[in-house]
């Protein structure tokens, strides 16, 4: 895939809607994607000529989404830099054109990233190891035994990665873990949307009772009985 298609790729993901000219493109091809890699005060001068931007910052400054977006594309960099992963991937282009491929989403649990992050900036979930604090995403290795290539390689959230380790199989911790973690992602997710989720269960359909769609009835505060039934309530009497 071309450099120019894989930028395309990244910025329609990381900033749906955001329009980017020509200029602030090319930047980022240059200085971000292409290897080798022009560097930054090179490519204003030859982008803009020398005399509209002072310094790399004051660029910046006057294009905050380019910054942006070059952090972001910094980040996957530093997560591709390790011998094994560019061995693996053979060119940084090959790598964003796999992350992006991954959808934004841990492919156990299905959170998305923006939901990962949220909820370690906000300290609902943290954590001492500085590589975890961020909540993204991380690359996992279905074959924990295997090599760092597209095929082998997903991605997935800090939760699960770290549970999965190297002594479950992905099968196997898909099977039995994941919706255990989707139910903890949705728990966190409601305390984001500001829902008082000390009493977060909902007793028929187990669900947090921000996800309950089903006329949920509120109980007393008390306990794990916010919602204490809802309609399909009747349903499962019937089948007890």
């Amino acid at each position: 895939m071309e450099n120019t298609t894989v930028l395309e790729k990244f910025l329609g993901l990381e900033f749906p809607g955001r329009k980017f000219n020509k200029e602030q493109f090319d930047f980022l091809l240059g200085y971000s994607i292409k290897e080798p890699r022009d560097t930054e005060r090179t490519l204003i001068d030859r982008l803009y000529g020398k005399s509209v931007f002072k310094s790399v910052d004051d660029f910046y400054q006057n294009n905050r989404d380019v910054e942006l977006a070059k952090i972001r594309l910094q980040g996957l960099r530093n997560k591709y830099s390790t011998p094994a992963r560019r061995n693996g991937f053979r060119s940084f282009k090959n790598f964003v054109d796999w992350w992006c491929n991954q959808e934004g989403k841990c492919c156990y649990c299905e959170v998305d990233e923006k939901v990962s992050m949220a909820a370690f900036e906000k300290e609902h979930i943290t954590s001492k190891k500085t590589a975890w604090k961020n909540g993204i995403l991380q690359i996992e290795r279905e074959n924990a035994g295997g090599e760092y290539i597209p095929e082998n390689c997903k991605l997935a959230c800090v939760l699960c990665n770290n549970a999965k380790s190297d002594m479950i199989s992905a099968v196997d911790f898909e099977k039995f873990f994941a919706d255990a973690t989707k139910n903890y992602w949705d728990f966190i997710k409601a305390k984001l949307d500001g829902v008082d989720t000390k009493i977060n269960l909902c007793d028929t359909c187990v669900h947090t009772f921000a996800e309950c769609d089903s006329n949920p009835k509120f109980g007393d505060g008390i306990g794990n009985d916010n919602v204490y039934e809802c309609d399909k309530y009747e349903e499962a009497l019937i089948h007890k």
